[in-house]
């Protein structure tokens, strides 16, 4: 009798202490995949952004390398810019004189500084988004990765303390014989 008294409280606690452990282990198991989860969706949110980025760079590169002149946008300015100066000049009776081409060669330069200047500006702001968006996906993947290494620990330390709870029961039911023993009730 003395033995069933000391050995099933030893089980009973090992199988609670088994117990709990299994649920904290599935409870961080759960936890890795629902950061997970939120991790991938964050990713993908940011995907637009970061494409729109990348893109730019290459639109930087080719900013860099084609001479605004060619765009068509300015292009168009540029003729729409001349028409109207030139009929403001020949309604004055100064169509092609010296002073007019001077006017409009200063007209197109202003519009291409301008025209390059606006352009430039919002081909870095799409860089600035694509280089926002990237730096944002690495610091959910960082982010992610430390919950996950967190959770690892925590199931380490569940199992070491189970572990060690288990090992000490056999110990714990000697002790409880020892004293029960000694104050003979056994």
């Amino acid at each position: 009798m003395g033995y069933i008294a000391l050995a099933l409280p030893a089980l009973i606690g090992g199988g609670a202490a088994a117990y709990g452990a299994n649920k904290q282990s599935e409870a961080s198991e759960a936890a890795t995949r629902a950061q997970e989860r939120i991790a991938n969706r964050q990713l993908e949110m940011q995907q637009p952004y970061t494409e729109a980025g990348t893109n730019a760079l290459g639109q930087l590169e080719e900013f860099s390398e084609t001479p605004y002149t060619e765009n068509p946008a300015y292009q168009l300015q540029s003729e729409q810019l001349s028409k109207a100066i030139n009929r403001a000049l020949a309604a004055r009776g100064m169509a092609r004189s010296s002073p007019a081409l001077n006017m409009l060669g200063e007209q197109e330069r202003m519009l291409g500084a301008q025209f390059s200047g606006q352009q430039l500006g919002v081909t870095q702001n799409l860089a600035s988004m694509g280089q926002g968006g990237a730096q944002a996906s690495t610091n959910i993947l960082g982010n992610l990765g430390q919950s996950q290494s967190r959770n690892i620990l925590s199931q380490g330390d569940i199992t070491a303390g189970t572990a060690g709870g288990l090992g000490a029961l056999p110990m714990q039911g000697m002790n409880t014989y020892m004293y029960g023993k000694a104050a003979g009730v056994f």
